[in-house]
């Protein structure tokens, strides 16, 4: 007997607009003295253009030319201060995981002046980003198996690099080698997808509760040990951000439009993907059902990911 088990944890980031280029402004800039003589400073704070929350850890790089000449990291209230500059005009980059780049063109760096940018000016406006599914294959003896990946929007990284389909020799420990001998545990990608979905049922957990809630969750959805370790891993650090999230766990909303074709054909396949809607405090949501554990049985093909959600007229 075969059997496909179709699970999912999505999550959304929802932009505002569809683009995935750089979103280039020219800010409004005010300047302060600082005690240095020869060089200036830059500063600003960065935040989600639809909660209005600071983004800690956000990445800021400043170019000279194209080169990079300095950078900091946001800290916990979203802000960031780069001194000891040149004078000088400077392009600037805000990344942060699952926004597409902020970049704030010709910037003057004046001697002994600290440049301060509106806090309107470095919004981070978001985007549908479904992040860092990872896919696992283990076979009940070593065999040449196909994946392709037939996914309804563009994307944006793949480990090893295709345009969504990989030829690997799959072992029993979950060991994939590709034709040219180097090995993996895992296939990755992630993309951002036409038609995003929205949790329709979920669980609103506590920051103090996510370890718990996770490794109870994981468990019931089929993940062994070691995936789920790496799932909590990626995502702890970033559903902690967030005193509050609401996590759903996807199904066909997700699958649908992230079709896997896979010769041989598994027995079992997992797929888990997880949505969460970051909150400031509680909130009333119809409880979701979780579905029965499952049993995995011959061939069986893992897959889990996830990404930040937007609930409609939330």
């Amino acid at each position: 007997m075969k059997y496909l088990i179709w699970i999912g944890i999505i999550t959304y980031l929802v932009n505002a607009c569809q683009s995935v280029e750089e979103s280039v402004k020219t800010p409004k800039l005010s300047y302060e003295s600082i005690g240095t003589q020869n060089t200036g400073g830059i500063k600003g704070k960065v935040v989600d253009g639809e909660t209005e929350e600071e983004l800690p850890f956000a990445t800021v790089r400043l170019y000279l030319n194209d080169v990079i000449v300095g950078g900091a990291n946001t800290d916990f209230d979203g802000k960031f201060e780069i001194l000891n500059l040149d004078p000088g005009l400077y392009d600037l980059e805000v990344s942060y995981v699952g926004y597409p780049p902020l970049r704030l063109e010709n910037l003057k760096v004046q001697a002994g002046k600290m440049l301060f940018i509106d806090d309107a000016e470095l919004i981070m406006e978001s985007q549908v980003i479904e992040l860092k599914p990872m896919i696992y294959l283990y076979s009940e003896s070593d065999m040449q198996v196909n994946v392709s990946l037939h996914y309804d929007g563009e994307l944006t990284h793949t480990y090893p690099k295709s345009e969504g389909n990989w030829s690997v020799q799959a072992s029993p420990d979950g060991t994939l080698t590709d034709a040219n001998g180097r090995q993996y545990y895992g296939l990755f990608w992630e993309g951002t997808p036409n038609d995003p979905i929205h949790p329709t049922s979920g669980t609103v957990v506590s920051k103090d509760s996510l370890i718990p809630f996770l490794e109870a969750s994981l468990d019931q959805l089929g993940l062994n040990f070691k995936e789920a370790n790496e799932f909590i891993v990626f995502w702890l650090p970033i559903l902690e951000q967030h005193p509050y999230n609401l996590i759903y766990f996807a199904g066909t909303d997700y699958t649908d439009h992230a079709e896997l074709s896979i010769s041989p054909i598994p027995e079992t396949v997992i797929r888990v993907m997880m949505g969460y809607v970051p909150l400031n405090k509680t909130i009333d949501f119809t409880p979701q059902i979780m579905p029965e554990r499952p049993e995995r049985m011959g061939f069986t093909v893992v897959e889990w990911g996830g990404t930040k959600c937007q609930l409609p007229n939330f």
